[in-house]
């Protein structure tokens, strides 16, 4: 999908770049806390006579948050959590998957980013959510073919600069 929106916003549109950020949560899978799951199930309709089923199969072993590992339920209760973040930024776009979310961002050469707006609303997200970003595991990757490539600022979590790639695998995909 990432390699889609490459395509489509800087190879098909002349005078255009992509700027894009990879995140990755820290031990997302041990850090899902039940009540907040749980409230992201009854957002989204879940019959509340299945949230019992749901909490038994979480309560297998005497924690109060995270899942089950290697399991089917532990990535669809990350996507449940992860359900609810929103970003506040509508020029970027959105990517939540398995243990990250990825943002885009398509400029032209004289627009100014937004992407830590976008990157600012995760990490708060985060805390609120009991998630953490894992920072040296977030990487910020930029696709420009212009002669004059636009200088941007870099983007930053807690202050430390997210790494610059020149490609980036996700989801099996090296782009």
């Amino acid at each position: 999908m990432l390699f889609a929106c490459v395509t489509r916003f800087t190879l098909g549109s002349p005078g255009r770049h992509l700027c894009l950020c990879f995140s990755d949560f820290s031990k997302a899978f041990d850090r899902i806390a039940y009540n907040t799951l749980i409230n992201s199930l009854l957002n989204l309709g879940v019959r509340r006579c299945l949230i019992p089923w749901i909490f038994d199969i979480l309560c297998w072993l005497p924690i109060t948050v995270g899942v089950i590992q290697g399991t089917k339920f532990g990535p669809i209760c990350f996507l449940l959590m992860v359900n609810s973040l929103r970003i506040s930024t509508p020029e970027s776009s959105m990517w939540k998957y398995v243990d990250g979310v990825s943002l885009s961002e398509r400029l032209t050469k004289t627009s100014t980013s937004t992407n830590q707006s976008s990157l600012n609303s995760i990490v708060s997200w985060s805390s609120d959510s009991w998630m953490k970003l894992n920072a040296k595991k977030c990487k910020e990757m930029r696709v420009c073919f212009l002669r004059d490539i636009p200088n941007l600022s870099q983007l930053k979590i807690d202050h430390k600069h997210l790494k610059l790639v020149i490609s980036h695998t996700c989801l099996g995909l090296t782009i």
